[in-house]
């Protein structure tokens, strides 16, 4: 039986020698322990290893696209998320009334960009400016939506549900998989 685990633990472990193997029980508890130790140790630095990297490119995506905005001439709808996120980076930008005022700046070379949410923009940019705008991909920072409704609200069950409905379907789950690339 102690024979057949340690070679099971070695052979799990790949450092098969079978020329050079402890002889006493305690050599063999001790080498099992450390050829465990070791297999952990792996582990986990591949696991530190790989979510680094994921870390480091999530945050690099973020940096890159704040990078680029440096210098350019910007445009975002006052009190709007796009000037809340340009105010937060101290980026200098031209307030406008509206998402298509802002959109017919960059039409007219009036603004090198609108920074504003994915939803307003890609619905802005299809519905009045195809063909002449393009949204690049990529997000500058993630955003939450929220419904407010007073506290036992009729609609709340109602609400739900839909969210359910429409997140869960194959035309949401297509319109992520382009702008998140999940």
């Amino acid at each position: 039986m102690r024979d057949g685990l340690y070679w099971a633990v070695v052979t799990m472990t790949t450092v098969g020698y079978g020329d050079k193997t402890p002889k006493t029980n305690s050599g063999r508890i001790m080498a099992t322990l450390w050829m465990f130790g070791s297999l952990i140790l792996v582990s986990l630095l591949s696991t530190s290893l790989v979510s680094r990297l994921t870390a480091e490119r999530v945050e690099g995506n973020t940096a890159g696209s704040t990078i680029d905005l440096e210098g350019r001439h910007l445009a975002a709808v006052g009190q709007s998320s796009g000037a809340e996120y340009l105010d937060g980076l101290r980026l200098p930008y031209t307030r406008y009334k509206n998402l298509p005022e802002a959109l017919d700046a960059v039409a007219d070379n009036r603004a090198d960009a609108v920074v504003n949410s994915v939803g307003a923009l890609t619905y802005g940019v299809a519905k009045r400016y195809s063909g002449r705008l393009e949204m690049p991909r990529g997000l500058l920072a993630p955003a939450y939506m929220a419904f407010a409704l007073p506290r036992g609200s009729a609609l709340k069950g109602s609400i739900d549900q839909a969210l359910i409905r429409i997140t869960s379907g194959p035309e949401w789950i297509a319109i992520e998989q382009s702008f998140f690339g999940r």
